[in-house]
């Protein structure tokens, strides 16, 4: 998988907005539970994104 930076760039800020949404509204109470499934659905959600629009075919 090699990306242009700017990718990379996009996922980072991508996953800190994500994670920031998930405190703001503490979807779920435990921090360390909240942070754990947000960074696991964030990269599901990245995952099937590369797949869709960016894996070459």
């Amino acid at each position: 998988m090699r990306l242009p930076w700017g990718y990379y760039v996009l996922y980072l800020v991508g996953s800190a907005a994500f994670l920031w949404f998930l405190d703001k509204f503490e979807i779920i109470k435990s921090k360390a539970v909240r942070y754990f499934v947000g960074i696991v659905v964030y990269n599901l959600i990245c995952a099937v994104i590369y797949e869709l629009f960016l894996a070459p075919a």
